[in-house]
């Protein structure tokens, strides 16, 4: 397994884990059977970088917004981005949604104009 190859996969590994102990991290109890601080969590994401070799500087914060922008620049609705993200107010959702990189959603987009100026001469073409 190349060296890049095995650090995107500790990334992936990463980003999954954390993104639920940041979106659910009251769901987990420390060994005291009380939940996880965010200071605690913080503390355990510097350890799990510095294990996988990841430069410091990386926050469960950043995480959460990556993965607010992953989704939503995979396609997902902006209300369903709310509603993984745990939002109560769209408000601060939109927040997350400005900072988008428009370029994949434009991609996106222009293919589904595409494919539908297609399926609309298509249509027109059988009733000729």
């Amino acid at each position: 397994m190349n060296g890049i190859f095995r650090v995107r996969l500790i990334l992936d590994f990463i980003e999954v884990g954390l993104i639920v102990a940041c979106l659910a991290y009251w769901w987990l109890d420390n060994l005291y059977g009380k939940p996880f601080s965010q200071k605690s969590l913080t503390n355990h994401m510097a350890v799990w970088c510095e294990q996988a070799g990841i430069p410091p500087g990386y926050t469960l914060h950043g995480l959460r917004s990556t993965f607010a922008n992953k989704i939503a620049e995979g396609g997902a609705d902006p209300f369903a981005v709310q509603k993984a993200l745990g939002h109560r107010n769209f408000r601060t959702t939109q927040i997350y949604l400005k900072k988008l990189d428009a370029t994949p959603m434009a991609v996106r987009a222009a293919d589904a104009a595409a494919r539908r100026v297609a399926q609309i001469r298509r249509i027109r073409d059988s009733e000729k």
